[in-house]
């Protein structure tokens, strides 16, 4: 587990997240906007069925990762963020979220950070994921990090954004200020 400050003061605990975490989501879930739902899941979602639910903290710890973090007075669940490593163990496909009146307080760079760190860790060489072109706030947290970001042939409505791992030896350096995680 780890601890951090957000820009507010707010004090945040990090853990893995555990398959009795099914009321957290649920609660994390009615905090999130239906404009930031449509952003993550790339389409409206109306109904957090058992099964929808049960599905976002089923974790495979063998091949993937996933976190949360928690408020540390509250105990509410602010955000998430998970890596499915690809067949070849060669990347990663992340997807986060946080709670929408959490955004703007550094909760998802350091999201960001620690799925990155993890990947490193576990010598993947890159990680991709998918943003829709408009969630400028996430796609400008990827490019920030370095991430390549590209159209998706298939779909002019989303960006490809890719992150090499083996360029990033600077990363820490040039983003110094933002505090370790």
């Amino acid at each position: 587990m780890r601890h951090v400050i957000l820009k507010d003061q707010t004090h945040v605990s990090i853990r893995p997240m555990r398959a009795d975490d099914d009321g957290l989501m649920r609660e994390f879930l009615n905090h999130i906007t239906p404009e930031d739902l449509r952003k993550r899941f790339f389409g409206p979602v109306k109904d957090f069925s058992p099964a929808f639910v049960s599905a976002l903290v089923d974790v495979d710890f063998h091949k993937d990762f996933a976190a949360l973090a928690l408020d540390d007075t509250s105990g509410l669940m602010l955000g998430g963020v998970r890596l499915l490593q690809s067949e070849d163990q060669q990347s990663g496909e992340y997807a986060i979220m946080l709670r929408s009146d959490y955004k703007g307080r550094g909760l998802g760079w350091l999201l960001m950070r620690l799925i990155i760190d993890y990947a490193k860790h576990k010598g993947l060489k890159r990680i991709e994921g998918r943003v829709l072109a408009q969630n400028f706030p996430m796609l400008d947290v990827c490019a920030e990090l370095g991430f390549g970001i590209k159209l998706d042939p298939q779909d002019p409505g989303i960006r490809l954004v890719t992150l090499e791992l083996d360029h990033l030896q600077d990363l820490q350096s040039r983003h110094a200020g933002r505090g370790p995680l």
